[in-house]
């Protein structure tokens, strides 16, 4: 476009200075300085219109492509990330329900170790209080299970479990926000999380408190466990003792009697607690999960929202390029032809099927 002129600047300048103004024309011919003029003033004669299509419809073209690369690799990224929260919901429901057997099992261990130790105490109060009235008999077990502090141990197994459950989910998120990072990082080098309205890692965890929030409330419901009850079967003393049996015989049929009671009602509260660990265990993780599921199911339908915008926009910014380069294409046509009309899309359209730069 552009031929090359050799010229001698200094040469120019000297030209130009009073004390070389006997030698004025010399300096300036040997400058070459006229032979460039010339060539601009020719040029802007030859050139100046298609340079101004160039300039107008060739550099815009190039201007665009800069929003153009951005915008396909945001829209390749988020694609990325939502076909990885896709194809990730099936193992994160399966990690959360792992962690949710592991948690609930140690909890009904933990119920048994209580109640087993519970249990184990019942000989020997039944020894010390075979001869206590009823009354005896409820204040003594009382105050023998105030000493096991059943019911305080009972309430932590419930908050442990819980909170066994909620470190496991949390790290399950934790694990898929790192994977979710690592996609973005090797998806472009100009995409970050806390680019993009705060898309940390930790933003993963705290989302509305929807996610961690949810699972709290296992430990709100497990709160308070079933009280273990104090009574004992009324009469257990009563009508048992006899004129001709000894007293070694009456303990040990009071005693055994006691403990048949207790070791029966131990075991039915055992049984009412460990179904309530079962069902509102479940029934509390459940809910976790299906809000998990439904939170990630969500991100990923926004994150695929947002691909499919962006491969809009990139679409529109294709059709801008290749529009202005059908107009540039005519425009340089026109000017091979050496005439002129006004440049119209339809115009464009039936000169020039396709153009490839």
């Amino acid at each position: 476009y552009f031929p090359i002129v050799p010229v001698m600047l200094l040469a120019a300048q000297l030209s130009r200075e009073p004390e070389h103004e006997n030698r004025q024309e010399e300096l300036f011919k040997a400058s070459r300085m006229q032979d460039f003029l010339d060539s601009i003033r020719e040029s802007l004669i030859q050139y100046g219109t298609i340079r101004r299509s160039q300039t107008l419809l060739g550099s815009t073209v190039g201007a665009i492509n800069t929003p153009y690369d951005w915008v396909a690799g945001q829209a390749q990224i988020y694609g990325q990330l939502a076909e990885t929260i896709q194809s990730k919901q099936e193992e994160i429901r399966k990690k959360i329900e792992i962690a949710f057997k592991d948690s609930r099992s140690n909890l009904q261990i933990e119920i048994e170790t209580i109640f087993q130790e519970a249990i184990n105490a019942v000989p020997s109060f039944a020894e010390e209080h075979w001869n206590s009235n009823e009354l005896g008999l409820k204040l003594g077990w009382e105050k023998r299970l105030k000493s096991l502090n059943l019911e305080q141990r009972l309430k932590s197994a419930f908050q442990e479990a819980g909170e066994q459950f909620k470190r496991e989910v949390q790290e399950i998120l934790e694990e898929i926000g790192h994977e979710l990072q690592l996609v973005a990082e090797l998806g472009g080098d100009n995409f970050k999380f806390t680019e993009q309205d705060s898309w940390d890692t930790q933003h993963i965890l705290r989302i509305g408190g929807i996610i961690l929030g949810v699972a709290s409330t296992v430990l709100l419901l497990f709160s308070s466990p079933f009280a273990i009850p104090v009574g004992i079967v009324a009469g257990i003393i009563g009508g048992i003792t006899g004129l001709f049996k000894s007293k070694d015989q009456k303990r040990r049929e009071a005693a055994h009697k006691i403990s048949e009671s207790l070791y029966e009602q131990l075991n039915t509260q055992k049984q009412a607690t460990l179904e309530k660990a079962r069902s509102e265990f479940s029934n509390s993780c459940a809910s976790v999960i299906m809000n998990i599921e439904s939170y990630f199911k969500e991100l990923a339908s926004g994150l695929e929202s947002f691909s499919l915008t962006l491969e809009e926009a990139q679409k529109k910014f294709s059709g801008f390029t290749n529009y202005l380069n059908r107009f540039y294409a005519k425009r340089i046509l026109d000017w091979s032809q050496e005439k002129y009309e006004p440049l119209t899309e339809e115009g464009a359209r039936k000169t020039v099927a396709k153009v490839q730069r």
